[in-house]
């Protein structure tokens, strides 16, 4: 399989790193995921971004405008993500 090597990943997150900040935001992960769908689909991957999918750059919000609600749900889901990785549970 072609994601089976590390550097592959580098590549998908380099082309869809949009803001430069080698961090992935929430548009930037639904590129890089759209890209590797097309790619294990059959077409090959890009050396640059086309421009149609180059997403709109926006602020990620500050912590203090993150309601409470919406911040203990991103904690539950994180507190589940480390519990099934820790008993091994696939996602």
């Amino acid at each position: 399989m072609f994601y089976t090597k590390p550097f592959v990943f580098y590549v998908f997150r380099n082309l869809a790193d949009v803001s430069n900040d080698n961090v992935l935001n929430v548009e930037e992960f639904v590129l890089a995921m759209h890209l590797i769908r097309k790619v294990r689909g059959g077409l090959s991957v890009p050396r640059s971004l086309p421009k149609h999918l180059v997403p709109v750059i926006t602020a990620p919000p500050s912590v203090d405008e993150i309601s409470d609600r919406d911040g203990e749900a991103y904690q539950n889901v994180f507190n589940k993500l480390s519990t099934d990785q820790i008993n091994g549970k696939k996602m």
